[in-house]
């Protein structure tokens, strides 16, 4: 429980540095949560790196822009990580 909630406060925090939707921010959580509950998805991977994940995906499917960089600078994890993170959880989703 204490792990989703600061997931919600990190992607909180990440949305609003970006200056993106509430929408993103309700599919980011949702997309987190998801891909937490299946067992090898996002493994490997940090928390932090699951999260800006997140809201790089969520930001995908609602259309909006995000800088790939500007995410990974608030999340102070490396830009790559982050993409692959995204990418297997857009997967995992059914949006890739």
């Amino acid at each position: 429980m204490a792990s989703e909630q600061t997931g919600a406060n990190s992607i909180y925090e990440y949305c609003l540095v970006l200056g993106l939707s509430s929408n993103v921010r309700q599919k980011a959580s949702t997309i987190f949560t998801r891909t937490s509950e299946v067992p090898g998805v996002g493994e490997g991977y940090s928390p932090t790196e699951r999260m800006g994940g997140s809201v790089y995906s969520a930001a995908l499917i609602c259309n909006e822009t995000a800088r790939l960089q500007e995410l990974a600078n608030a999340a102070n994890v490396n830009t790559r990580r982050l993409e692959n993170c995204a990418n297997e959880q857009l997967r995992m989703v059914g949006m890739r």
